[in-house]
């Protein structure tokens, strides 16, 4: 899961980085959508530990 994880990360300071410097839209859907997809892998990640 911490590969999911620091994909993730590195998938966001990518996109901070693209929005910063103009490459894309100020639209705030990505930063959701992230959030979402580290709201799921948590999730993943606490239910595979809950069944061991």
């Amino acid at each position: 899961m911490s590969i999911a994880r620091g994909s993730l990360n590195e998938l966001e300071t990518q996109y901070l980085l693209a929005k910063e410097l103009g490459f894309c839209a100020l639209d705030d859907s990505y930063s959701e959508m992230i959030e979402r997809l580290f709201a799921l892998v948590n999730g993943l990640r606490n239910s595979l530990n809950a069944q061991r």
